[in-house]
């Protein structure tokens, strides 16, 4: 059953000004022009501002403590004030080496720099020979972890290994293509390495049970295919049966694209109905595609437009989504109400009296909105 909601919260709603207010309130020499650019200047999509207000309004001191909590736009906030003359914000800490780098990482809550979590990383992957936490120079054929002093000198180029697959499987292919597609579509070792054990461990991934395999194997038959293999079948959809492109994972197979959005059909909480999940609530209740353009949480002014558009990306004075153009859900010109517009700049494809005073079909408006 579709349930009511209460008054969003303001993080959600307004989210520039709740962050602008925290910042004034600790630095009030700063002019509020300043400040909202720096804020503009620290993220352009609008659900990085909502997080960043979100974490302001719980706790403010993530400013000026210098712990290293909160989301990664709290450093490019404090760097984008300081480099405007902000004096009380603080950069937070690397949780384990207390260094004012860049912290894109997380340990837990905490956040940490990219040099500890390499140290990281390598202390969770010894060297299975000697058990060293130092930098993974190599793997073995099972990916295993191989420090410099100890490389798998008997592991074969996986590679190889897909192209003797390959060639027991349909020898007319040419060896030399079968090596071009394993790299063109494997580039990175250890997906090279994950191709070729998938092979050993069941050679019929060729020959009709790709869908059991890993996705690099699906893009590989694909190519092998085009290429003119004779031997090797391109496997269906493990669920419904039909020949389709397997892009999803699930259940541990591969799936084609309805399969898998049927598993992610919920009842939405504002209109009830089964659809796909758009996004969640604050309280993590799932909403469809629809509702969530329906709602005027989603909704900003869009720039020389006299109308509310669904809003994804922000600047200093105007909201955009992700394509760079306005796509209005709202109006407010007529009152509040869907917009029939599939974009703001773009008036509706029919005649119209445009600036000469003659009904035509307006393929753009003036900044006038004519």
């Amino acid at each position: 059953m579709p349930q009511e909601h209460d008054q969003p919260p303001r993080f959600l709603t307004e989210p520039t000004a709740l962050i602008a207010e925290v910042v004034l309130a600790i630095e009030p020499e700063l002019s509020p022009a300043v400040v909202a650019e720096a804020i503009a200047s620290t993220a352009k999509m609008k659900s990085r501002h909502r997080k960043l207000a979100e974490a302001l309004s719980r706790d403010p001191e993530l400013l000026t403590s210098g712990r290293p909590e909160g989301p990664v736009a709290i450093q490019k906030l404090v760097r984008a004030l300081q480099a405007v003359g902000a004096t009380r914000v603080v950069l937070p800490r690397c949780a384990h080496c207390g260094k004012q780098h860049r912290l894109p990482n997380l340990d837990g809550d905490q956040r940490i720099c990219a040099y500890c979590q390499m140290k990281q990383a390598a202390a969770a992957n010894p060297c299975v020979i000697c058990g060293r936490t130092a930098y993974a120079a190599s793997h073995d054929r099972l990916g295993q972890p191989r420090c410099a002093l100890h490389p798998d000198t008997g592991n074969q180029d996986p590679v190889d290994v897909v192209c003797d697959h390959t060639a027991a499987v349909d020898p007319g292919l040419a060896r030399d293509e079968v090596a071009a597609a394993v790299r063109a579509i494997c580039q990175m070792p250890a997906q090279q390495r994950q191709l070729a054990l998938a092979l050993e461990v069941n050679l019929r991934l060729l020959t009709g049970e790709g869908a059991h395999g890993p996705h690099k194997l699906i893009l590989l038959i694909e190519d092998l295919l085009a290429r003119g293999a004779r031997n090797i079948v391109l496997p269906a959809c493990p669920f419904c049966g039909t020949d389709r492109k397997l892009r999803h994972g699930l259940d541990g197979q591969r799936a084609c694209r309805a399969c898998y959005e049927k598993f992610r059909l919920l009842p939405c909480s504002r209109c009830g109905r089964t659809k796909p999940v758009a996004t969640r609530t604050v309280d993590d209740q799932p909403l469809c595609h629809p509702c969530t353009r329906a709602d005027p949480v989603n909704h900003a002014p869009a720039a020389d437009v006299p109308r509310t558009s669904f809003a994804a990306t922000v600047t200093s004075d105007s909201a955009d989504d992700a394509s760079g153009h306005r796509q209005p859900s709202a109006r407010t010109a007529a009152g509040p109400g869907p917009a029939t517009s599939p974009r703001a700049r773009r008036p509706a494809a029919r005649r119209v009296p445009t600036s000469c005073g003659r009904p035509r079909r307006a393929p753009a408006a003036a900044t006038n909105g004519r």
